[in-house]
């Protein structure tokens, strides 16, 4: 379990870490519209309160990873999804940047092998 707390916990530190410097300098300097004009900033302000939400269940799930390990299967797809629209967002011109994506991706991976390292140690404690 001492795995899944440290994978969680360092989730939750990072993704605040990378998330609330690039909000604050988007919604600061007023970069709300996406390179082609269309105003859809509103929309990169909701994902970024998103993802600060996914921090706090990050946190949660680092508190005590057998309680709360059918939330890892959500918390995988999320790291996932939003490692490859980190992707995305960088190919369509906004300048979130590839090594988030990458960082998240391996996050994802690091939260499947929580996943599955917690299930073995609920069924040999349950033996």
């Amino acid at each position: 379990m001492r795995l899944s707390r440290w994978v969680f916990a360092i989730a939750g530190t990072f993704g605040v870490i990378l998330i609330l410097p690039f909000a604050y300098t988007t919604v600061v300097s007023g970069e709300l519209s996406l390179p082609d004009g269309s105003g859809a900033g509103l929309f990169l302000i909701g994902s970024f309160l998103q993802h600060i939400v996914w921090q706090i269940v990050y946190f949660i799930i680092a508190t005590d990873p057998h309680r709360f390990r059918p939330m890892m299967v959500p918390a995988i797809f999320s790291m996932g999804i939003s490692g490859f629209s980190s992707i995305w967002i960088y190919a369509y011109g906004i300048r979130m940047g590839v090594p988030v994506g990458v960082v998240s991706v391996l996050m994802a991976l690091t939260f499947i092998v929580a996943y599955w390292q917690s299930g073995l140690r609920a069924q040999l404690s349950a033996a």
